[in-house]
């Protein structure tokens, strides 16, 4: 393989690495010092309209992961729940796909899946608000 084929991959890989590791050490550091001072960034959507927005309990989600507690992971966020086997597995198809050709994935496939998610995520924020739906909200 071209020498200058093999630098750009190990360039690429260190970028991946190293973003990756930030993000890991990130959500340590919000782990220790949410477990310590008990003291969560509160989600600004629900402050101001008092209503849940997707996101809405994804810290309590984390927490609950870390500590195997998958009831009320799954409680707190269900729709990550399902979501992230699909992110982590996309994530890393993604990073290893990079590494190889320098750009991310960008077929039809791909932004049809990102419509989807999209709209998934639409309707659990709408649904997660409605009396009917109460147990989509965190809890």
């Amino acid at each position: 393989m071209n020498e200058k084929i093999v630098e750009e991959r190990k360039k690429r890989a260190k970028f991946i690495y190293k973003n990756v590791f930030q993000v890991i050490l990130i959500g340590v550091i919000y782990y220790v010092i949410t477990s310590i001072f008990d003291v969560y960034i509160p989600c600004p959507i629900y402050s101001i309209t008092h209503k849940y927005c997707p996101g809405c309990g994804i810290t309590r989600m984390c927490v609950a992961l870390i500590h195997l507690d998958f009831e009320a992971a799954f409680n707190s966020n269900c729709l990550l729940i399902f979501l992230l086997p699909i992110i982590l597995i996309y994530g890393v198809a993604g990073a290893i796909y990079y590494v190889k050709n320098g750009k991310w994935f960008d077929s039809l496939l791909d932004k049809i899946g990102v419509f989807i998610v999209f709209f998934i995520v639409m309707a659990f924020w709408i649904m997660r608000n409605m009396e009917q739906f109460a147990v989509l909200a965190p809890h």
